[in-house]
């Protein structure tokens, strides 16, 4: 079974929240529950999907979709104990999908990072993505990846 995105139901929000990043990552990501809990009062903007791969829940992306404003990966987890495995590329991968199917006018897709003593932003850039020079509200690197035309 591939990995997939599925929407965070009653039936596994409790294991959504469960899904935990590896200890050197933690401080880098908010939890899940504290996003869904964001992305309940952001409304329509936010939207949240569970990574599934194999029928069990690996991860965890939310992307904000601000009217005028390019689709944002706003928080991407892969569970400490399924890192390495190709994962977090296939929920970038899928998340960048998704903006796409429900922002389809997007030409780029952006998304922020805490810099600090692990740094992801190697990871990101083997993925395309490329820094824009800009730094958030919250003091995050901003990083684009320009999506072609369909």
């Amino acid at each position: 079974m591939p990995t997939r995105l599925v929407p965070i139901t009653l039936e596994n929000v409790r294991a959504v929240a469960a899904l935990e990043t590896a200890p050197h990552q933690r401080g880098l990501v908010a939890e899940n529950a504290l996003t869904l809990a964001e992305a309940a009062l952001y409304g329509e903007i936010a939207v949240c999907r569970a990574v599934e791969h194999d029928g069990v829940l690996v991860g965890f992306v939310a992307l904000a979709l601000e009217e005028g404003k390019p689709p944002w990966i706003w928080r991407l987890m892969v569970d400490h104990r399924r890192q390495g495995e190709g994962l977090g590329r296939a929920a970038v991968a899928l998340a960048i999908e998704l903006a796409r199917e429900l922002r389809p006018e997007a030409r780029e897709i952006r998304l922020s990072h805490v810099v600090r003593a692990y740094d992801p932003a190697p990871f990101y850039e083997r993925l395309g993505f490329a820094y824009t020079g800009e730094v958030d509200d919250d003091g995050e690197r901003v990083m684009r990846l320009p999506l072609s035309p369909r």
